[in-house]
């Protein structure tokens, strides 16, 4: 394995074509919310300033339904003459400033795949390209990603010293061809431990990967720094590196060896390589900032979040007080080089905001903001800073921070054509839930409500992520809120109640120890809350108790499926990647699975003790109680096989279902016409069970002759549900 670096990070570059600009043609104004106005919202990926300056680089996702791709494009705005193009690609991340030559970095594929590029005005240049690429991203991807297509990846990261001397990055080691050989002529021996299943990624992963390398760069010398093997580079790998200082580089790992999750903290020495652990307190300090001493937490006291920093000994050096913030990004953080001030990213339960220690101008500006301020830089003076700006009704912007008079001015307006439409009414909203259980989120109402009406409703469940952002995926994945408004629905976005912090997640340390019964009873109270939502609008007449669905994404699916299986609330749910609670699951993923199958069910759905447990909860379990036609949609890392139970199950009871997916997609759907596809399927879905509406395009007509037979066979569909449906044969289905 070869990689070419750069002759000395003095220069950092060396000679390279530059890379053709892609003009962007002006998208056309909009009035209403459309799946594709949903789709093609431009992100703001990655922020950096220049120096001590207030000269800002970003790299801008724009989609494309038309020609099924993202496209990446690097700006520098200035603030006294606007945003100015330096490149394109398929694929930008990464964006930093290197302040030892004076240039911007990224992390891009210009024809060779994903490498390590300096950019100078318009000219790109490699820095450091690692020849031996391997496919990373999407579902069957060699290194499976949650949010990203497959593509040729040489570099998987990267990061500068504080004077930008030093770049570490990191890469996969392939076996050898040796073992590549070997394992051809062998086969794969299977070890759960260590790759979760035997779809086509993960085979092709075990036969090609045999871990991570963090590797520096300085005066031009490439030397491995630390390696990690498969099984925890699969936990996670390395993420969130930083530097605590020039010498020392630290970064969280989590391992499941064969068992529990476990978050740890390393900090590597990058003159001697030597490396030691540092102390955290089990799944409270999943997110964590390097501190000269430490790391800065969020942790756990006496019930209470408190920000702290924590010392390599696992001594509490400073304990900032308490606070509302759930964790800090350090990915996102800035300090000065005494850390006596600092400023990071940090979650809220509504937002995503700064946090800032001794700017109290910068601070008092930062309190008055409700709308949501992420993907945040600062400059090397922490004089200024960056950051995305966006709400539900204000489509992401680009917002320029002074830090000494907290002035906020706009720097770029990627999506001002959604200013044109008239925003949708989106009110906060809070529930309690049988159980006491406490949820907050939004409701959003129909584009032309009247009082006095009675409109159907969708509850999207959304695990601790409904916060104030604009259409984001991968927070409301394929389930279109807004076109849903604009047709009439209401849209009630639901987080689920707090977590226990006495009941660690099921698949960490103490999750088993804390019981089957608290761990049910913490799934059922996130599920109470999705059947309390719309119970107040119920009452006021404003939904139709009949007419009221469920949607959940990821962990979100998970309540979902918990929901339906305890409650007939629903008239049709749609889950998004992630098959829920079913009994297989036990099976189905290896002994991390295992493990935390037994924290929920207490074991094997096989072993007599365990099957009220099951009986309780599984999904498939209950298929005997459910009355609620369900919609899968797989697009991730995870095999169709692990929908299957479910789909099986519900096909077995009559009860109406479909399983459809995309080979190769990611956990988030990043192509744009598969994210279309979905919207308008799950459109269809809520559209068809709980109105009778059906959508006239003649491409659509299986689809509708599946779902009336579904419905014609389906126990529950009386002669009410039948004339809804507009079904003209009333005879059952054999």
């Amino acid at each position: 394995m070869k990689t070419i670096v750069a002759a000395g990070l003095v220069c950092c570059i060396v000679a390279g074509a530059a890379s053709p600009l892609a003009k962007e043609a002006a998208p056309p104004r909009l009035h209403a919310w459309t799946i594709a106005a949903e789709v093609e919202v431009a992100r703001i990926e990655s922020i950096a300033l220049k120096g001590a300056t207030r000269v800002t680089g970003y790299i801008l996702k724009r989609p494309s339904i038309a020609d099924r791709k993202n496209r990446y494009f690097l700006y520098e705005a200035d603030p006294t003459r606007g945003p100015r193009l330096l490149a394109a690609s398929d694929f930008l991340a990464d964006l930093a400033w290197n302040p030892h030559s004076g240039g911007w970095t990224v992390r891009g594929d210009f024809g060779k795949g994903v490498q390590i590029y300096a950019i100078d005005g318009s000219h790109v240049r490699p820095l450091v390209v690692n020849p031996q690429t391997v496919s990373v991203g999407g579902g069957e991807g060699v290194l499976p990603n949650a949010v990203l297509g497959p593509r040729p990846t040489g570099v998987l990261s990267y990061g500068w010293s504080p004077d930008g001397s030093r770049l570490w990055y990191v890469k996969l080691r392939l076996k050898s061809a040796a073992e590549r050989q070997r394992i051809e002529d062998r086969g794969i021996t299977y070890d759960g431990a260590v790759v979760a299943g035997v779809g086509t990624g993960q085979t092709a992963l075990a036969a090609t990967v045999d871990g991570l390398e963090l590797r520096l760069v300085e005066g031009g010398r490439d030397r491995l720094l630390d390696f990690q093997s498969l099984e925890v580079a699969m936990g996670g790998g390395y993420f969130h590196i930083g530097w605590p200082d020039g010498d020392h580089l630290q970064f969280q790992e989590s391992v499941a060896e064969g068992g529990p999750m476990e978050w740890q903290i390393w900090r590597v020495d990058v003159r001697d390589g030597s490396r030691v652990r540092v102390p955290t307190a089990a799944f409270l300090d999943v997110e964590s900032v390097p501190t000269p001493e430490g790391f800065l937490t969020v942790r756990n006291v006496g019930g209470k979040g408190h920000l702290q920093n924590i010392a390599l000994s696992g001594a509490v050096v400073k304990d900032y007080g308490e606070t509302d913030l759930s964790y800090l990004d350090p990915d996102h953080f800035a300090h000065t080089p005494d850390y006596g001030s600092f400023v990071a990213e940090a979650s809220l339960p509504d937002r995503v905001t700064l946090t800032a220690s001794h700017l109290d101008r910068l601070s008092a500006t930062l309190a008055g903001i409700t709308d949501n301020m992420s993907t945040c830089a600062f400059n090397s003076d922490l004089s200024a800073g960056a950051c995305v700006r966006e709400s539900l009704t204000l489509p992401p912007q680009l917002v320029l921070l002074s830090v000494r008079d907290g002035a906020v001015s706009v720097l770029a307006k990627p999506n001002a054509r959604y200013e044109t439409i008239a925003p949708l009414r989106s009110v906060a909203a809070a529930w309690t839930n049988k159980y006491g259980g406490r949820s907050e989120g939004y409701v959003t109402y129909p584009r032309d409500y009247v009082k006095g009406r009675s409109y159907p409703a969708i509850v999207v469940s959304h695990g601790g992520d409904a916060k104030n952002r604009f259409a984001l995926d991968w927070l409301q994945w394929e389930f279109p809120i807004q076109v849903m408004a604009e047709r009439g629905y209401f849209v009630l976005s639901v987080r689920e109640p707090k977590f226990d912090p006495s009941v660690p997640p099921p698949y960490f340390p103490g999750g088993i120890a804390a019981g089957v019964q608290k761990q049910q009873a913490v799934l059922l109270n996130e599920a109470a809350s999705m059947e309390v939502a719309p119970q107040a609008l119920i009452a006021s007449g404003d939904i139709d108790p009949h007419a009221v669905g469920i949607a959940g994404y990821s962990h979100g699916a998970e309540t979902l499926t918990v929901a339906i299986g305890q409650s007939n609330t629903f008239a049709a749910a749609s889950t998004g990647d992630d098959p829920g609670y079913v009994a297989g699951g036990y099976w189905g993923g290896g002994a991390f699975a295992r493990t935390w199958w037994t924290g929920v069910f207490g074991g094997s759905p096989l072993d007599p003790a365990n099957l009220p447990n099951y009986r309780n909860l599984a999904l498939d379990a209950r298929t005997d109680r459910i009355r609620t036609p369900l919609l899968q949609g797989k697009a991730g890392t995870q095999s169709p096989a692990e929908f299957l139970e479910a789909y099986e199950a519900f096909a077995a009871a009559h009860i109406p279902t479909e399983l459809y997916y995309y080979p190769a997609e990611s956990h988030v759907i990043y192509e744009p016409h598969h994210r279309a596809s979905a919207m308008a399927r799950n459109l269809d879905w809520f559209d068809y069970w709980m109105l009778g509406r059906r959508d006239p395009d003649p491409a659509k007509a299986a689809q509708y002759a599946r779902w009336d037979a579904m419905a014609l066979a389906w126990p529950n569909c009386d002669a009410a549900c039948r004339t809804k449906l507009g079904l003209k044969d009333s005879s059952p289905v054999p």
